[in-house]
């Protein structure tokens, strides 16, 4: 852990707590809340804003240490990305709006540190080429490529919980293009041995301009600054109208999600979607 680019802001910071189990070989992250537990045997350390020899000094050695700080911040709002492998291992990194972070890499965000367990599959964020656990960003929409490091091909679910209601998360393959949205279902698919870089990017999207009840609908479209996007199974056909009836958009689609930037006056306009269902 000490050979971290000192930037100013210290070599492993962002408000994050680890420990090692040697056990499986893997790291375990706690970026949100106060119940995390460090067992006996475990190795850990802590990176925090606070003083660190305060801290250290609350820390007693019993059958079971109780983290009592080690974070300058709550979980609010703290989405939690899972991977799962048949092997039963899992692995969380964490995302979270922050009007106090900037999109860049910065004070907020923890870096990863990774285990030497191969049947888990870990993901990170690319943040300025740096590998990043907990990723906090200043607004939406927000994008950034993401890594899923493995000792060996294994197959991987990824789930994402805890989305805020006004926020839309989803995956892309770049090599297809191909965007799934995490916000109603999870995504298996199998990752190389190795680091699969370049490979996947993430999305965050404001939903607060949602022009569908998301509650009733098996389509989801919503406005994020004139960029229209649609979520369903089966789309076919986006067409969208001005109050007068007169169409100014029209566009044969396919596959799951679709977006385009409506050039158009300001205004109330209607979105029609049509799928195979």
């Amino acid at each position: 852990v000490n050979n971290r680019e000192d930037n100013g802001l210290g070599e492993i910071q962002g408000n994050a707590f680890y420990t090692y189990d040697a056990k499986s070989g893997s790291w375990k992250t706690s970026i949100g809340g106060d119940s995390d537990k460090i067992y006996p045997l475990e190795g850990f350390f802590v990176a925090s804003k606070e003083n660190a020899e305060s801290l250290m000094g609350a820390l007693k050695y019993s059958d079971t240490i109780k983290l009592i700080a080690a974070k300058s911040s709550v979980s609010d709002n703290l989405i939690t990305f899972v991977t799962s492998t048949k092997g039963g291992m899992q692995h969380k990194p964490f995302a979270k709006m922050n009007e106090q972070a900037s999109d860049n890499f910065d004070g907020h965000d923890a870096y990863s540190l990774f285990s030497d367990n191969e049947n888990m599959v870990e993901m990170d964020f690319n943040v300025n080429d740096r590998k990043v656990l907990s990723n906090n960003f200043a607004q939406l929409p927000y994008e950034t490529e993401i890594n899923f490091r493995a000792l060996a091909d294994k197959e991987v679910t990824l789930s994402a919980k805890s989305i805020p209601f006004d926020m839309a998360v989803s995956i892309v393959d770049v090599a297809n293009g191909t965007e799934t949205l995490l916000n109603d279902a999870d995504i298996t698919f199998t990752a190389d041995k190795g680091d699969n870089n370049g490979k996947y990017k993430m999305k965050f999207v404001s939903t607060k301009n949602s022009v569908t009840d998301v509650a009733q609908a098996d389509v989801r479209v919503f406005n994020d600054n004139n960029v229209i996007n649609i979520y369903g199974n089966g789309l076919q056909n986006a067409e969208v109208m001005n109050t007068l009836g007169q169409v100014v958009y029209n566009k044969e689609i396919s596959g799951k999600t679709y977006n385009f930037t409506l050039n158009a006056n300001a205004g109330a306009y209607v979105v029609k979607v049509k799928t195979a269902n």
